[in-house]
């Protein structure tokens, strides 16, 4: 029998759209989130498979079983690389599985939040944990600061560290404990120490100040980034980052890829209509998609001549070279 919680983390994996990872490393951050994808495998049905048989991890299936599973199976992407297929499939395990028992953890304490107001970050403590991972060992942050949109584990490839929950009482005693100690070096952040962890920086006995910004402030926009709060991409929001074109043709991917957005405003929505009229300048209009059929390579779409009533069927391909045009 499957508890509730990794039932949630089953479901968490299984929730997330498959999706080429040529397309995926040009979507928002927050439409990342609810993705799943694989470096060189662009083969939809194996995607869809490594993400089924991921998810059956929480559900208690053999690590190493899985480990094997996945690592045959994305072997043929890699140059039949078998040792980089298994490293490849080990981080793929930690990653997606690691990131469903967070996103299930990280709903109960926002739901127990007034209960045990605070959260304590904590490492494995052992010879592998990276020095910025390391700094933060130990400290204490409200629950629902907004550190924790960039710093709730894991926030980078392999992290295995947690977040425990402190009671308003226990994050007391710790300050008592700590009060010879100065203000940055103190595991309850608060004040300047609190504002420095959210810049990124954490100061640590004997070894100064730590850079603990995440990946993608570090490296850029395609690097790892994970929020757990984050369960669907707002719309609205990604209207007023994106131009009509651009929204249109996320719009499309998402919808072919099983993602569905928020409910905008109606406003945003006629903006978008009308750029879908647009697509080759006689007046026609995106209408819905179409079930898949066997052997179907892409998503077809029903167009609608708004001056002639004339329906026609286009695949999403033709629907993206009229886009570009």
């Amino acid at each position: 029998m499957i508890i509730e919680a990794n039932k949630g983390a089953a479901d968490y994996i299984r929730g997330k759209a498959a999706i080429d990872p040529n397309r995926f490393r040009h979507l928002p951050n927050d439409v990342k989130a609810k993705g799943f994808t694989v470096a060189f495998v662009h083969n939809f049905d194996v995607l869809e498979s490594l993400k089924n048989k991921i998810a059956k991890l929480p559900e208690g299936a053999d690590w190493k079983k899985l480990r094997r599973e996945v690592a045959a199976d994305i072997s043929p992407y890699m140059g039949g690389n078998k040792k980089a297929a298994r490293n490849k499939a080990e981080l793929l395990l930690r990653t997606h599985g690691f990131q469903a028992y967070a996103a299930g953890r990280y709903s109960e304490q926002m739901a127990t939040k007034e209960a045990v107001p605070y959260l304590m970050y904590m490492t494995v403590g052992d010879g592998n944990v990276r020095d910025d991972h390391a700094a933060l060992d130990g400290k204490v942050l409200p629950a629902d600061d907004s550190f924790w949109d960039s710093h709730y584990p894991p926030w980078d490839f392999g992290c295995r560290c947690v977040v425990a929950g402190v009671t308003g009482q226990q994050a007391q005693s710790i300050k008592a404990e700590d009060e010879k100690k100065p203000p940055a070096m103190r595991r309850v952040l608060e004040g300047k120490a609190l504002e420095d962890a959210r810049a990124g920086r954490v100061a640590v006995d004997g070894r100064g100040v730590v850079d603990v910004r995440p990946p993608q402030e570090k490296l850029g926009k395609d690097a790892y980034g994970w929020t757990p709060g984050e369960i669907a991409p707002d719309a609205a929001q990604m209207k007023q980052r994106l131009q009509p074109r651009a929204f249109k043709q996320l719009e499309l991917e998402l919808e072919k890829q099983g993602l569905e957005l928020k409910p905008i405003a109606s406003r945003a929505r006629v903006n978008i209509d009308k750029a879908a009229g647009r697509l080759d300048g006689k007046g026609w209009k995106l209408g819905k998609a179409l079930p898949y059929e066997p052997g179907q390579k892409e998503t077809r779409y029903e167009m609608v001549n708004e001056k002639t009533g004339e329906t026609v069927v286009r695949g999403s391909s033709e629907i993206k070279k009229m886009l570009k045009g």
